[in-house]
C-alpha cells in the first residue's frame, strides 16, 4: 500500500501515481493542513460504487454528480441509510437498504479492479461499529470487491454524536492497523473538511451546494 500526500497551501493538489500510473482518490483544491492518504490501487478503478447515507446527498441535489470523474461511478446515496442494523426513515418515506443489503442486491459481480466506497455510518451506534465493519466487508469480499475505501466520520462539532463518531473513526483504524482488513484504506474525510463550516449546514454535517461541488472532486476515483 502506498501512502499519497495531499498538500494544501491555497492550490490544487492531487493523489500521486500510483503503481502503473493511475491516479485515485483525490483531486481538490484545499487551503490549510496537508492530509496524508493511503492509496491502494494498481490501477485506476473501472467502476466506484459510493454508497452514503444523507451526509454526502448533497452531491446528488446540488447536482454535483458531474464532478464525480475519472471511473464510472455508482453513487447510491440513501438518507437515514445504515450499515447493518435496519435504516431508518425520514418523514414516513420507505426507509433505504442497509449498505449489507446493497452489496446483497449487486446485480453483478465487481471486477478485481473495481473499487467500494463507503460513506455511511452517521445513523449508526458506536458501539456496534465494530462489529458492523466487520460485516460490511465481509459482505463486500464476498460480493468480489478486492479494493474499499472507508471515510471517516466528520467531529467538527458539538454534543455526543460527534463524540461518537470520533470513537467510530478510533475503531476504523485501530481496525486497519490491525493488518486484518488489508483491502480497506481510510479516506480522511474528516481532516479534509476540518474547520470547513460553510460547505455543510447547522448541523455541520449535511453538505450544502457549496460543500457538494467542494467535495465532489475529492472523491475522484
Amino acid at each position: 500500500m502506498a501512502a499519497a500526500v495531499l498538500a494544501g497551501a491555497g492550490s490544487a493538489a492531487a493523489l500521486g501515481p500510483i503503481g502503473g500510473g493511475a491516479t485515485v482518490g483525490v483531486t481538490a483544491s484545499r487551503p490549510g493542513d496537508t492530509i496524508v492518504v493511503d492509496a491502494f490501487l494498481p490501477v485506476a478503478p473501472a467502476t466506484t460504487y459510493l454508497i452514503s447515507d444523507s451526509v454526502l446527498a448533497g452531491i446528488a441535489t446540488t447536482g454535483a454528480t458531474d464532478l464525480l470523474t475519472g471511473t464510472q461511478w455508482r453513487p447510491d446515496l440513501g438518507p437515514c441509510r445504515r450499515l447493518v442494523a435496519p435504516s431508518c426513515s425520514i418523514m414516513n418515506s420507505p426507509p433505504p437498504p442497509t449498505v449489507m443489503d446493497e452489496l446483497a442486491m449487486l446485480q453483478a459481480p465487481p471486477s478485481g479492479t473495481d473499487l467500494l466506497v463507503i460513506a455511511t455510518g452517521y445513523n449508526d451506534s458506536a458501539s456496534r461499529f465494530a462489529s458492523d465493519l466487520a460485516a460490511v466487508v465481509g459482505r463486500a469480499r464476498s460480493a468480489g470487491f478486492r479494493h474499499i475505501a472507508w471515510l471517516t466520520y466528520r467531529t467538527d462539532g458539538n454534543g455526543s454524536r460527534f463524540s461518537g463518531y470520533a470513537s467510530q473513526n478510533a475503531t476504523l483504524r485501530a481496525a486497519v492497523a490491525s493488518g486484518a482488513y488489508p483491502d480497506v484504506t481510510i479516506w480522511d474525510f474528516d481532516a479534509f473538511t476540518n474547520d470547513q463550516r460553510s460547505w455543510f449546514g447547522g448541523d455541520n454535517l449535511h453538505l450544502t451546494s457549496a460543500g457538494a461541488v467542494a467535495v465532489g472532486p475529492v472523491l475522484q476515483g
